[in-house]
């Protein structure tokens, strides 16, 4: 994802730089132009987790100034772009130290998939059974315990690869994650996708995708909270299509919540709002569950291109962040604060759910 905008062009090209991005390794800090962030992700030493299933690096980041139990917000890096610098452009770290809570950051694995990116078509089909998507769960494990995480206030977020992978691990792991925030993502087992995937003749419609996530999450089938975020820039995501990632989530939550497609989960918005943030206007849709409390949510920010929008430029010429949009990040923590507090999820239209 080096030059995250550049995808475009290569989308354009080939129509497979959102799988198939070239990888090349983070470039070092270098010191920052006036205005410009130069974080460098403070106290964040590689680990190493090791399971039947193989090896996973990581990355944690936990304020200091944090006392006893803290929300986790677990963000998988897009392609062409490692988890310390994704760390550094998605300034989770400086949101952790002004909001309180725990940043981790696991590293997709050198064999992952293609050129080592994140590779959510095979994570797919394999279901929980996947490899990688076990050791992302293994790390989300070892990162509550070792952190003090609150387990029961857990993100799973991820940009343009990273999102494809978040998806899935929502759908195979509903257990460990409580919400779920995808910046460019592509729905479950969505082999349409751009171009699909390297798997040929097989394409699945929104209803089909949503029902297979279901399916994926089993016996521990739940309430999936969900925030899709993009630009109307962003060529890889009208290819990926994020109005179907959101049929879907809506799909596998009218499966969750009692076992059947019934309709129970309202496929159109509630609310429709036109917000003016940071100079770029968004629109923000909000989708309710069978009891009208707020289950997710899409923002759409006008002139965002494939970038993280409200992050962090580590140069002038930073592609991969667009400073100018809301802070993604901020929005998708505090919809987990108010998914997972103590009364509850809220209204989606205001008063009182369920």
């Amino acid at each position: 994802m080096r030059g995250v905008t550049s995808l475009a062009a290569v989308v354009l090209a080939a129509a497979t730089a959102l799988l198939v991005p070239t990888a090349t390794p983070a470039a070092p800090a270098t010191p920052a132009a006036p205005g410009m962030s130069s974080a460098v992700a403070p106290e964040m030493t590689p680990r190493t987790l090791t399971t039947a299933d193989g090896t996973m690096t990581w990355y944690a980041y936990r304020p200091a100034r944090l006392r006893g139990d803290a929300p986790v917000v677990v963000h998988l890096h897009g392609g062409n772009m490692d988890a310390r610098e994704a760390a550094r452009k998605s300034g989770l770290n400086e949101l952790a130290d002004r909001l309180g809570f725990v940043a981790v950051y696991p590293q997709a694995p050198p064999d992952a998939g293609l050129l080592g990116i994140w590779d959510w078509s095979r994570a797919a089909r394999n279901g929980r059974a996947d490899p990688v998507g076990s050791l992302v769960a293994a790390v989300t494990r070892a990162a509550v315990r070792t952190e003090q995480g609150d387990g029961r206030r857990v993100l799973v977020s991820g940009i343009s690869a990273g999102a494809g992978m978040a998806v899935v691990v929502a759908a195979t792991r509903p257990e460990l994650y409580d919400a779920l925030h995808a910046e460019v993502g592509c729905m479950y087992g969505g082999l349409n996708c751009l171009l699909g995937t390297l798997t040929p003749g097989i394409t699945l419609s929104a209803d089909e995708s949503g029902a297979l996530a279901y399916l994926a999450m089993g016996p521990r089938a739940r309430r999936m909270p969900f925030l899709v975020s993009w630009g109307t820039l962003d060529v890889p995501a009208v290819l990926a299509g994020q109005r179907a990632l959101v049929h879907q989530w809506l799909v596998t939550n009218d499966w969750s919540d009692d076992r059947s497609a019934n309709g129970s989960v309202p496929r159109s918005p509630v609310r429709r709002d036109r917000l003016q943030w940071g100079g770029r206007t968004v629109d923000r849709e909000s989708y309710a569950d069978a009891h009208g409390c707020l289950l997710g949510q899409t923002w759409l920010v006008h002139g965002l291109a494939h970038a993280y929008s409200g992050g962090r430029p580590q140069g002038l010429l930073d592609l991969d962040v667009d400073p100018a949009g809301p802070d993604m990040r901020e929005v998708a923590y505090r919809f987990l604060l108010e998914q997972t507090g103590p009364a509850g999820p809220p209204a989606a239209l205001g008063g009182r759910c369920r």
